[in-house]
């Protein structure tokens, strides 16, 4: 019976991780053709982080940076100012392209916080965990 058990369980760990129900975070780098070049970025969350943790345009930075989109009042995580926006959620950080309602990095151009003009772009690095 105890081997039935462990095989199911190691089953059911195969599925959450093919299908993406374990969480991984993704790696990004802005950057846009001004030369502006953003840290990295870890993006969503790890498996022992309790943090979603999601690229936003700092006011005070000045910076794309992350935010921790579970703690109220979201603030970023690198000066801990709440005069933050989403790329993902303020729809005058990026410029649509086609009908789509869904946003997605790395597919469309969002505002750069140098030079202003909508050509920044975010690119998948790496994950994290």
């Amino acid at each position: 019976m105890v081997k039935g058990w462990r095989n199911l369980v190691l089953l059911l760990a195969f599925f959450a991780a093919f299908t993406g129900l374990v969480y991984a975070g993704s790696i990004y780098l802005a950057s846009c053709g001004c030369g502006y070049k953003s840290e990295k970025l870890f993006v969503g969350r790890g498996r022992a982080v309790k943090k979603d943790n999601r690229p936003v345009l700092c006011r005070r930075c000045q910076q794309v940076r992350t935010a921790d989109m579970l703690q109220k009042p979201v603030k970023c995580n690198a000066c801990g100012s709440t005069k933050v926006a989403s790329y993902e959620d303020d729809s005058r950080l990026y410029k649509k392209t086609g009908d789509r309602e869904e946003i997605f990095l790395g597919q469309d151009h969002f505002l750069c916080p140098r030079c202003r003009k909508f050509n920044l772009r975010f690119n998948l690095t790496g994950k994290w965990d």
